[in-house]
């Protein structure tokens, strides 16, 4: 049950964080990417980066992470698995990215929409689970 908690806790956590900071980058840079169509596409490219960023300067600014304070009521775990958490989500934020980028640069408009509909957050997910059953998997080998 603790894993459940953990992988949609964070599922819903960081979708619910970067979809709002998403949100707020999108307003505030409309019409300088919808200008341009290839900077349309990279718009989520920036913004995953962004929130990569945002997550790393908590981190060196107030010593915890994000999603400590955002899961820490919920999850009571140890500072390295908070970093290591914090660590696979940066991660997968900057490979997003860097995915959105090279698809946006490289192929069509209908291959870069499919992988914004369907890989992009099918690879998330799959990230987000994995990551959830390896810290389900420490925080066994730790408690025996």
């Amino acid at each position: 049950m603790r894993m459940l908690t953990l992988f949609w806790g964070l599922l819903w956590r960081t979708t619910w964080v970067a979809g709002f900071f998403q949100s707020v980058l999108f307003w505030a840079t409309h019409s300088f990417f919808v200008a341009n169509e290839s900077l349309f596409k990279l718009r989520a490219t920036f913004t995953g980066w962004a929130f990569a960023a945002i997550l790393i300067l908590a981190v060196v600014i107030s010593r915890r992470t994000i999603i400590e304070l955002m899961l820490g009521s919920r999850l009571q775990l140890t500072a390295e698995i908070w970093r290591v958490i914090n660590i696979g989500v940066v991660v997968i934020f900057i490979v997003l990215g860097g995915l959105n980028w090279a698809i946006a640069a490289s192929m069509s408009t209908d291959t870069w929409m499919s992988f914004k509909l369907f890989w992009g957050p099918g690879i998330y997910l799959s990230y987000m689970a994995c990551l959830a059953a390896w810290v389900r998997y420490y925080m066994l080998r730790i408690s025996n």
